[in-house]
């Protein structure tokens, strides 16, 4: 079993230390969840990228082109929208 032992010190500071905390956990929470959203955000547009790509070295067609680019845009735009939904 660990030992709890609390010091007059932490007793003391308490008042201080746990509002730090708190403050510490909370920014660390909105920097993953910004990097989870600019991760989402970076691999469409590197989908987008390397689609058009296929485009212009003449793999894909531009029907297939255009197909593929609203489907991807639709998620985005999906994922994006949940994720604002989720914020309120």
């Amino acid at each position: 079993m660990e030992n709890t032992h609390l010091s007059l010190w932490d007793i003391l500071l308490f008042p201080v230390a746990l509002p730090l905390r708190s403050i510490g956990w909370t920014l660390s929470y909105l920097q993953n969840e910004a990097e989870k959203e600019g991760n989402v955000q970076e691999s469409t547009w590197n989908a987008l990228v390397e689609l058009e790509v296929l485009k212009e070295i003449g793999e894909i067609t531009d029907e297939d082109y255009q197909s593929q680019r609203e489907q991807m845009l639709a998620q985005w735009g999906t994922a994006a929208q949940e994720a604002a939904e989720d914020e309120e």
